[in-house]
């Protein structure tokens, strides 16, 4: 969710630089000045600011020592997220509106520049991450992300029926992903190190192999 567009934001700006095998973005929003837009007033959104309200009456205590910085007051009075993230979220970070901290924390502008093999999960029911943030032609122009949809799953709800109680399905996908690219990373080292050992004429041997192999 937030976090896997926080994680994305990061890659897009390290780029290649990214400290990072792989990664895995579930229930991205990808655009968060858009989600907002579709979620704000429901159900939803309404749930997410009492567990904001909650968390801030237990710490208040902090803020209240701001008054010059923080609205106390207001925030707790807030009936949205947007509403808590003018008050609190944009004020801490020093944005200078809430639509401006949604428009470029948005992780939708870093898919262009990942360079980490990354998969994404999102499913298309999603009330929270609406499938219409989805960058799709970013994605499929970029090598390094892999999107993965279901019709079904709602925000990170993807509940396997042959045990409901038990690891959700997504887990097995991303341990896949993680899996093939940690082999095909320990692969590399030793293909560098047999490449080294034979020398030109190793290669010259494996080429030759190679087009015997496509005669054959």
């Amino acid at each position: 969710s937030l976090g896997a567009n926080i994680l994305l934001r990061y890659l897009g700006e390290e780029g290649d630089a990214a400290p990072f095998a792989g990664a895995a973005s579930l229930a991205n929003p990808f655009d968060l000045l858009k989600a907002n837009e579709i979620f704000h007033g429901s159900f939803y959104d309404r749930r997410l600011s009492q567990s904001m309200y909650a968390m801030l009456k237990r710490n208040d205590h902090h803020f209240a020592a701001l008054p010059e910085k923080y609205d106390v007051h207001r925030a707790l009075q807030s009936c949205s997220v947007k509403e808590f993230d003018e008050y609190i979220t944009r004020v801490t970070f020093g944005w200078p509106s809430v639509e401006e901290y949604y428009r470029l924390s948005s992780s939708a502008l870093s898919i262009p520049h990942i360079r980490v093999p990354t998969l994404c999960l999102n499913a298309l029911d999603d009330p929270i991450a609406p499938s219409l943030c989805i960058p799709y032609h970013d994605i499929q122009s970029n090598d390094a992300v892999l999107l993965g949809t279901t019709r079904r799953g709602g925000h990170i709800g993807w509940v396997r029926i042959a045990d409901p109680t038990g690891a959700p399905w997504c887990d097995a996908v991303v341990l896949q992903f993680f899996d093939a690219l940690l082999g095909d990373v320990r692969r590399r080292p030793a293909e560098q190190e047999q490449e080294e050992t034979l020398g030109p004429a190793g290669e010259e041997q494996r080429q030759q192999g190679t087009a015997s192999a496509a005669m054959s």
